[in-house]
């Protein structure tokens, strides 16, 4: 299992055989004599030589690399938030050549037969004329949409992605629980998963001869290019957005693939073609969002996700969804118990891969078997979104009888299934290796003859020990199975496609976040940069005329209409913490995490764990306050490193820098105009804000060698507005918005060197005009503040989606 020298581990009892004590029952690693199975001996005997505490030196290492990577997955309502870690346990999970075989052709024929009952449902519906299916299981399905009955399908197969999850039957075949089709996720973590267990074990990957999974993701590549017309700029991923459960998993498949990853609120449905404001028309979207909620047109009216006008484009044939919608219906239950039948009639073939026995209350026989078997049966809705499955077994009497009525009222609506029976696997812990349930998700993708399937899946493991609950939100850590391979060449973690080397369109969604994310940290540094240098002067100063100026630059900084009528020191901490909730440090940095959160599929690895770091301290009082502001500052000057060298331009960092430089530069001429422009009743004022408004950009140095000391007026504006080489003056910030502005991904040549000429001239007077008075200064600031604004606007409105709900950040 090391990749280290191989030395035998100081424990007093191998762990195989301290795990086959553990085990009860069906298990993955152990036989029924107790042994381990073909697949696994070569493993259990690395497994005992590297022993329990290099095990758990492995398992830390792939936390890290997953916290590293940002894998995370969301469990809705949770208390302790809903953003969790993605777990994968350092143990693969391994199945021999012959019976992977079985299970991929079993794969492809389930996924064959399922195109085609979706191409008939949709077309000629011999099923239901024939026979083969009650119209009552087809047409009461809430996935079933009428409005799409004639609608074109994807080609040459209907279902271009199918998954299916799997566990191991009383017979010891792979027995198939439930297909996925509507929007199957899962398989961005596999590929997570195969990558970190190749990278931190990869002796063992390697020796294990495992089967890559790049030629998978190229076959899928290839249908999704053909789909396209071989034009990648078409392409795209329909996400529900970052704080969908599955976002990671959404984001790093778009990745993958080389292509964008879109919400409802980039696209727009206008003049017969889906497309991005001002961008290529898109023919293929890869859907991750329920059917229900693609169109609020025909579908659900409350939708903010969809695109009106999307099903039409369907229609028309102008669009192709993948899997299209109105696939939801195969997920039906109600399905299961008529599809051997099916199977031999369209392809005179039995089910290859078996089935947990099911019987739809619908037909009369099946409903007194199910009512009567009520106790040993579980029972559930034919469709998901009904509701959850219920185990009878587990209720009392009257609770089973009113279940009971509930399925005599609406028949049609339920299935009774046989229990299904999930072997176990070793989970790595504390104290060795226990068994779990497992279940496996793999997957099929369409093409030219037919389907190609993942040699892999993602496994999914329960918390506790017989326990069969493998669901996301309560079950344990995944895991990557490993297949052995064909031959070596198909052991490559991955094939990399020419696509990857071109930059592919900057949604509308992420270019606002990546420019309001500039923005919002330009204006927390500005104002706690500020606080840091001026608590001490509000506090320790006799002159009223400088407290009231600094207090009343600060909350213009923080956003607020007026200083809060507070002692000083009071008012100070409420410029950080934002109480009132009209505005301050906390306000601003709360909208950065936001920004940050729309975008995390963009975030350079390091960004996150900085982003924890801008969180006030607990609790409110002066001290801590102040105190976590150093802190938060250190932070924010961390992530603007990492954002400006992680962020290509044309991948988007051209926004991130237009909104940081916008920014700063307003943020500069707000400090100026409240602090040095205006008339002063003595000179000493004069040099006490000049010098405070050193030290809030932190140029107290730099004038000090350049102008000498002590500070007048006149030099501050100088240094501050005109020096080119002071990386923190207006001309600098300009230069610097100027050469951001050229870069913009997206729009026309001449739009952006319109844009850098206008920035230019705003520039342009503060090189031809000499700063000696104050007025003078005052009034060219006050033309290139509401320049820049104008210019921000123009910026906004022409790039930028106008949906409300995006419209998050405003003035300041």
């Amino acid at each position: 299992m090391s990749d280290a020298s191989g030395t035998f581990a100081d424990t007093t009892e191998r762990l195989t055989e301290a795990y086959r004590r553990r085990c009860t029952g069906l298990d993955e690693m152990l036989g029924a004599d107790g042994k381990p199975r073909s697949a696994w001996k070569a493993f259990g005997e690395r497994l005992d030589l590297v022993g329990l505490d290099e095990m758990r030196r492995r398992q830390r290492e792939i936390k890290r690399r997953l916290r590293e990577d940002g894998a995370t997955y969301h469990v809705y309502g949770n208390p302790q938030g809903p953003e969790h870690p993605w777990a994968l346990d350092a143990l693969p999970l391994l199945i021999d050549a012959p019976q992977w075989h079985r299970v991929s052709k079993g794969l492809e024929q389930r996924a064959h037969l399922l195109g085609l009952l979706l191409a008939d449902l949709y077309g000629p519906q011999r099923a239901l004329h024939d026979g083969l299916i009650p119209p009552a299981a087809v047409l009461d399905h809430p996935g079933f949409l009428r409005m799409l009955v004639g609608a074109p399908l994807p080609r040459p197969q209907p279902l271009p992605l199918y998954a299916a999850d799997l566990a191991r039957g009383p017979d010891e075949r792979l027995w198939l629980l439930s297909d996925r089709v509507q929007a199957p996720s899962g398989l961005g973590y596999a590929l997570e998963n195969r990558r970190v267990m190749a990278e931190t074990q990869p002796r063992l990957y390697r020796d294990l001869q495992v089967a890559g999974l790049g030629g998978f993701l190229g076959a899928f590549e290839q249908n999704l290019r053909a789909l396209a017309g071989d034009a990648y700029e078409s392409l795209g991923l329909l996400t529900p957005g970052p704080y969908n459960e599955t976002f990671f998993d959404q984001a790093l498949l778009a990745a993958h693939l080389g292509i964008p990853l879109l919400q409802g609120d980039d696209l727009n449905a206008s003049g017969g073609s889906l497309r991005m404001p001002r961008g290529a028309p898109l023919h293929v979207l890869l859907r991750r969002l329920d059917a229900d909620w693609c169109d609020p047109l025909e579908l659900r009216p409350d939708s903010l996700l969809g695109v009106p006008g999307m099903l039409e484009l369907v229609r028309r044939g102008r669009l192709t969804l993948i899997n299209p919608p109105g696939c939801g219906v195969l997920e039906n239950f109600a399905l299961i118990p008529f599809l051997p039948a099916l199977s031999r009639t369209w392809l005179g073939e039995e089910l290859l891969l078996p089935q947990v026995a099911t019987w739809w209350c619908g037909q009369p026989k099946a409903l007194e078997h199910v009512l009567a078997r009520l106790d040993s049966l579980v029972v559930r809705p034919i469709a998901r979104q009904l509701g959850p499955a219920v185990f009878p077994g587990s209720l009392d009497r009257s609770a089973r009888e009113r279940l009971a009525e509930r399925i005599r009222a609406q028949p049609g609506r339920w299935i009774g299934q046989a229990p299904a029976v999930h072997s176990t696997a070793p989970v790595l812990q504390d104290d060795g290796l226990a068994p779990r349930a497992v279940v496996l998700r793999s997957f099929a993708a369409a093409g030219d003859e037919g389907y190609a399937v993942l040699p892999g899946a993602l496994v999914r493991t329960s918390v506790h020990a017989g326990d069969p609950d493998t669901r996301g939100r309560q079950g344990g850590p995944s895991k990557d199975l490993w297949v052995p391979a064909d031959d070596t060449a198909a052991q490559a973690p991955w094939l990399r496609s020419p696509h990857r080397a071109r930059a592919t369109p900057i949604p509308p969604h992420a270019a606002d976040n990546l420019f309001w994310t500039g923005r919002y940290m330009a204006r927390a540094e500005a104002l706690g940069r500020s606080l840091r240098a001026w608590s001490w002067r509000v506090d320790g100063t006799d002159s009223a005329v400088l407290r009231t100026r600094l207090l009343d630059t600060l909350a213009v900084l923080a956003g607020m209409p007026a200083v809060p009528r507070l002692h000083p020191h009071a008012a100070l901490v409420e410029f950080i913490t934002g109480s009132a909730g009209t505005g301050g440090l906390s306000v601003h940095l709360n909208h950065l995490e936001t920004c940050l959160g729309s975008i995390r599929e963009r975030l350079p690895a390091d960004a996150p764990a900085l982003n924890r770091q801008l969180r006030p301290s607990t609790g409110h009082d002066g001290s801590q306050a102040l105190l976590g502001l150093e802190r938060q500052l250190t932070a924010l000057w961390a992530l603007e490193g990492i954002f400006s060298e992680g962020i290509m331009p044309h991948d988007g960092g051209a926004f991130f820098a237009c909104g940081l430089r916008l920014e700063r530069a307003l943020s500069l001429v707000t400090l100026l105009n409240h602090t040095l422009i205006g008339t002063l009743p003595d000179p000493q004022s004069e040099d006490a804000l000049a010098e405070a408004a050193l030290a809030a950009v932190g140029g107290t140095e730099t004038h000090r060698r350049s102008h000498g000391w002590p500070p007048e007026a006149a030099g501050v504006l100088d240094l501050l507005i005109r020096e080119p080489d002071f990386a923190r003056s207006l001309s600098y910030q300009l230069e610097a918005l100027e050469r951001a502005a050229r870069r913009l991904p997206g729009l026309p040549i001449a739009t952006r060197i319109d844009w850098a000429d206008r920035v230019r001239a705003i520039a342009a007077p503060l090189v031809a005009q000499r700063l000696s008075q104050p007025d003078g200064a005052g009034r060219l600031l006050q033309t290139i503040d509401a320049n820049l604004r104008a210019l921000a606007d123009e910026l906004t409105t022409y790039y930028f989606p106008p949906a409300p709900q995006l419209r998050i950040h405003r003035t300041l």
